[in-house]
């Protein structure tokens, strides 16, 4: 094998080492984050190991900050990721809506401006903050309906009764139609109001 393919298949272990290491989505660097990565990636071929492993374990053992600093947008992206996702893993049914609610679109984010690419990561995390609340309160409204599911009255007081032990439900940023009675619940539609993100009114609480 010639020397430059080894050392090509050396940066290529490495670059996914790191990638790997420091929980990063590669997709979410932009131009200058790619070439900090290389250079980074130069400088760990120099460290005097033959061993890769041993290579990059030297080299951030001294550099992992001023790794983190180099990749500091793409790292907060992909952090976000990993939110999104560990909530999609607990969505169960609300899964479609929310990761709907939730995408991120990668492209437009690597090329935006600093600012932009600010905008961007908060106005995920209210979204994700959002989804978290949807999900709590959807689990408390299930178990109040599995907890009145013979007390028509009582059911009156969460939703509006639109056909017999049909009801509709709605909340600050969801609404759901269920059928509620003796022996089952079945939610029939599960749907975002519009406007949820920027929506503040106070829930009612059950």
């Amino acid at each position: 094998m010639k020397h430059s393919e080894i050392q090509r298949n050396e940066r290529e272990e490495i670059r996914n080492e790191i990638i790997k290491l420091l929980k990063i989505n590669p997709s979410y660097m932009d131009e200058k984050e790619a070439a900090s990565l290389e250079g980074h990636i130069d400088r760990i071929l120099l460290e005097p190991y033959s061993s890769v492993s041993r290579q990059i374990e030297s080299y951030m053992n001294r550099h992992h900050e001023d790794m983190m600093i180099d990749i500091m947008d793409a790292s907060a992206a992909s952090f976000l990721d990993e939110e999104i996702e560990a909530l999609r893993k607990n969505a169960g049914t609300l899964d479609k809506e929310l990761s709907m609610m939730l995408e991120f679109d990668a492209m437009k984010y690597r090329k935006g401006t600093k600012d932009e690419k600010n905008q961007m990561l908060t106005r995920v995390f209210e979204k994700l903050m959002i989804a978290g609340m949807i999900l709590r309160d959807y689990s408390e409204v299930i178990s109040y309906l599995k907890a009145n599911q013979d007390n028509a009255e009582v059911l009156k007081d969460i939703g509006r009764e639109i056909k017999k032990e049909q009801y509709r439900i709605d909340r600050k940023y969801y609404s759901i139609e269920a059928v509620v009675n003796k022996k089952q619940i079945t939610v029939l539609q599960f749907s975002l109001r519009e406007g949820t993100i920027h929506q503040r009114t106070q829930d009612r609480q059950i």
